[in-house]
């Protein structure tokens, strides 16, 4: 018996399978670049996730100003600045026979400048109530960490965090 050559049908068949199978082993070109596509996609979208967060005041603040940390002395001396704004709104309670309806309306007559708190967002939150005869000063800060609020008609101030509320 003689070795003979396939027929060439024979080896063009056996090169396409073999080619097929290679193709499909690496995987189509288009899923491999739809991979690519969606991989770039994804790192972009990090990188300006990444970039709007680091660039966002509000963020940087908030983390900056450690609001959930308010220690005795930082309430003590935010009690003392309230105070300060607390006997400018009763002076001029005195001379308009109103309060102001924004703390701004106290300077320069009444402060020259308004001082600010030392805890929490180190902001004043100040509104009137029950049309105007009685105000609410308070500190800006988280609506989950310690609270500091006094009001016309309690004259005390109230310091609430996670062991209750109480007056101080």
């Amino acid at each position: 018996m003689q070795l003979t050559a396939p027929p060439f049908c024979f080896l063009a068949q056996n090169r396409a399978r073999i080619a097929t199978a290679k193709r499909l082993r690496a995987g189509p070109p288009s899923l491999i670049l739809f991979s690519l596509d969606v991989m770039t996609v994804r790192v972009i979208t990090l990188v300006l996730c990444v970039v709007a967060v680091s660039a966002c005041d509000k963020l940087q603040h908030f983390y900056h100003a450690e609001p959930w940390k308010w220690s005795a002395a930082g309430v003590s001396e935010t009690k003392r600045r309230g105070e300060i704004i607390c006997g400018a709104i009763d002076a001029y309670h005195a001379k308009t026979g109103k309060y102001p309806s924004e703390l701004r309306e106290l300077q320069p007559e009444f402060l020259r400048e308004i001082p600010q708190p030392t805890v929490g967002y180190k902001r004043w939150q100040y509104e009137l109530l029950d049309q105007g005869t009685i105000y609410w000063l308070q500190v800006v800060a988280s609506e989950f960490g310690p609270q500091l609020d006094k009001t016309s008609d309690r004259r005390r101030w109230q310091y609430m965090d996670d062991h209750g509320q109480r007056d101080i």
